[in-house]
């Protein structure tokens, strides 16, 4: 019996843009894939809270600070949605939302947290119990020849 070696289905979820007539403006194609996803991902996740503690810690007063932190959050905000959609649906989501962040980070992000991260967790547990079931299954066969 000759050893088999699949592929995985590819994951891919939709992402609507909608203008303020409800008409879809945009349909973004976004590849789940954990593999490329998840450092990328987690790494531009762990600089947004790093930032979000960092203006939290910063004086009202200090104005140039202030506006510094939002500079940087932002810019977190973005390398997450790079990390996501790629560079060009990116650009497709900042040319829709016209320089208006914050409306843009409540509506994107969600999206992110609430279907893309569970996605990713769930295909990664998925691998996970397959490649352990392989190793099993293999040990079962090599204990068998031995007995």
């Amino acid at each position: 019996m000759a050893y088999q070696a699949k592929r995985h289905n590819t994951y891919t979820e939709e992402f609507e843009l909608v203008n303020e007539f409800g008409e879809v403006v945009h349909t973004l194609h976004v590849s789940i894939d954990p593999g490329s996803m998840v450092e990328k991902l987690s790494g531009q996740y762990t600089e947004l809270l790093r930032t979000q503690t960092e203006i939290q810690s910063i004086d009202p007063e200090e104005k140039g600070e202030l506006i510094g932190a939002y500079q940087k959050l932002g810019n977190a905000v973005i390398a997450i949605l790079k990390s996501v959609f790629g560079d060009d649906d990116t650009e497709i989501i900042l040319e829709f939302y016209n320089n208006r962040y914050n409306e843009m980070a409540l509506e994107v992000m969600p999206f992110i947290t609430d279907v893309v991260i569970p996605k990713i967790r769930e295909i990664t547990q998925q691998n996970r119990k397959s490649i352990q079931q392989k190793y099993n299954r293999k040990q079962r066969r090599a204990f068998k020849k031995v007995k």
